[in-house]
């Protein structure tokens, strides 16, 4: 898979969040893009669960030449995501676009 788009940024705490989205028809030069990560837990109360599911909240900053339209598309499993926090994955998953919306607000 090629690295499309990448996302590096400090928390307040220092914490460095790397996030790689990777799309396997892509043959270009990876685009650094801003914005800003939250990793979500699911509220599963059975202690004996098995499967807990968590998913990750991309916010990021588009503009007028990077509007992030590529992520709507008919198959979920085109734009793969991994997540790192200090250089461990946390998270592995694909992007969503359901929930995508846009702020036009500059």
């Amino acid at each position: 898979m090629a690295e499309k788009y990448n996302l590096t940024h400090y928390d307040s705490d220092g914490n460095e969040n790397i996030v790689s989205i990777y799309d396997d028809s892509f043959g270009g030069a990876v685009t650094n893009i801003e914005g800003y990560v939250s990793l979500k837990s699911g509220s599963i109360d059975n202690v004996d669960a098995l499967f807990k599911g968590t998913g990750l909240q991309l916010n990021l900053q588009a503009n007028t030449a990077l509007t992030f339209s590529d992520f709507f598309t008919s198959d979920e499993r085109t734009f793969r995501v991994v997540y790192t926090l200090n250089g461990d994955i946390l998270f592995t998953g694909w992007i969503e676009a359901e929930g995508y919306y846009e702020s036009f607000i500059s």
